[in-house]
C-alpha cells in the first residue's frame, strides 16, 4: 500500500458538512418542537387584579385571590430569609403573576425580566 487509501475502501465514509446537515434536518423534522402551551396561554378574558407588597407585584385572577392574598402575606418573610442567606436582593420589584389555566399541577416556573 501507498498511504493512500483506494475507492473501495472509501467506500461509506462520508466526509464534509452533507452528511451533518442532513442529520440536523432529519432530526428536526423527525422531532418537531412543540410549544409547551399551559405557559403561553393568556386569559385575558379574566378580571385581573394586582396586590403589592414592598418588593413584590402579585397579578392574579379574581378567582385565586384568597390563595394570592395568603402567599403575599407571607412573602416578605421569604424575601428576607433568601436576602440573607444569598446575600442579593433586586433593586426593582419582583412581578409574580398567579394563574392556573387548565387547573393542574405541571411543575414548570418561567422566570422573566422586567420589561
Amino acid at each position: 500500500m501507498t498511504g493512500r487509501a483506494t475507492a473501495r475502501e472509501n467506500e461509506g465514509v462520508r466526509t464534509g458538512i452533507f452528511p451533518v446537515l442532513l442529520f440536523l434536518v432529519a432530526l428536526v423534522v423527525g422531532f418537531p418542537v412543540h410549544r409547551t402551551s399551559a405557559q403561553l396561554t393568556v386569559r385575558s378574558w379574566l378580571e385581573w387584579r394586582t396586590i403589592e407588597t414592598p418588593h413584590f407585584s402579585f397579578h392574579y385572577p379574581a378567582g385565586l385571590e384568597a390563595w394570592t392574598r395568603d402567599a403575599a402575606s407571607r412573602i416578605e418573610f421569604v424575601d428576607s430569609a433568601v436576602k440573607a442567606v444569598v446575600g442579593f436582593a433586586p433593586a426593582g420589584k419582583t412581578h409574580v403573576v398567579v394563574d392556573d389555566p387548565y387547573e393542574i399541577s405541571n411543575g414548570s416556573a418561567w422566570p422573566t425580566e422586567s420589561c
